[in-house]
């Protein structure tokens, strides 16, 4: 979820890493869904890793890292508001 950038982070770019080194690269996308509703949750697979991290680059431009995300976990990842915005 954006707060400096738009809300739904739509022109991000998330990076999700594994302990071994795979790293896979995601953008939210905006557009029409059910009954003109618009989903940006992202599936990223983390294959057998037990752990992966995760940066964002916001279309603000700030870089965001979350550590430690773990399988089949739902992770709602905010931007945090930038000073003088």
């Amino acid at each position: 979820r954006g707060i400096s950038s738009n809300l739904l982070g739509i022109g991000a770019r998330v990076e999700v890493t594994t302990l071994d080194g795979l790293t896979r690269v995601a953008f939210p996308a905006g557009g029409p869904e059910f009954r003109g509703q618009s989903d940006a949750q992202l599936l990223i697979g983390l294959g057998g890793s037990e752990r992966a991290d995760i940066r964002v680059v916001w279309p603000s431009g700030l870089l965001q890292d979350f550590w430690g995300a773990i399988p089949n976990e739902l992770i709602r990842l905010r931007e945090v508001a930038m000073e003088g915005w």
